[in-house]
């Protein structure tokens, strides 16, 4: 139902046809009929209390590993990823299985976390590459000397201004002398990947 204007004057006591409209119009905006699309914009709001965005959704995907990844010693390896917990708008590919590629132009946040094997010799490293580059280690650049016993967890995080078709991928690198693997599967530890959309 459509809002049907509705006024008194001064003094005037509503006659019983004012009050029903009254009564219709409140009905209506409890229940959503009387505000179309577009009417109510940000100027009729209070400053920095509310704000309307139209067509608000979510972009972004969240990968992991389902089974470990054997890193040689001394070598850059870039990471694979075969499952996808959420991907909107297919960021990710089985067919480039390192890759998140970006959809549309914006801002991104963009974070990940492995988790190299128990050793207690040599360092381990992670970083967020674009576009191939795995030399470039400011993204996300984590390096954490292997001081115990125990799995070394690296992450990072990084906002990022990206342009379509831009790609990005996780690498990692590990000297313990041996070959080290890099946890897949569902439990706590396990590779992850995400990128998700913030704005233009």
């Amino acid at each position: 139902m459509a809002y049907t204007a509705w006024s008194v004057v001064y003094g005037e006591q509503p006659t019983a046809a004012k009050w029903n409209q009254l009564g219709t119009n409140d009905a209506g905006f409890r229940d959503g009929t009387n505000i179309d699309d577009n009417t109510i914009l940000n100027r009729h709001l209070a400053d920095d209390v509310v704000k309307l965005y139209d067509n608000v959704t979510f972009s972004g995907t969240i990968l992991r590993k389902s089974a470990n990844q054997s890193f040689n010693n001394g070598t850059i390896t870039t990471v694979t990823w075969d499952t996808e917990t959420t991907d909107t708008d297919s960021y990710h590919s089985s067919g480039s299985n390192t890759r998140i590629t970006i959809p549309k132009t914006g801002i991104y946040l963009v974070g990940y976390g492995i988790t190299y094997a128990a050793n207690t010799t040599g360092q381990r490293y992670g970083w967020i590459g674009i576009n191939g580059n795995n030399s470039d280690r400011f993204d996300g650049y984590r390096l954490t000397s292997a001081s115990s016993s125990d799995s070394t967890a690296i992450g990072g995080m990084s906002i990022m201004s990206l342009s379509a078709t831009d790609y990005l991928e996780v690498f990692g690198f590990q000297n313990s002398g041996g070959s080290l693997n890099v946890a897949g599967g569902s439990a706590a530890g396990s590779a992850r990947f995400f990128c998700v959309r913030l704005g233009s």
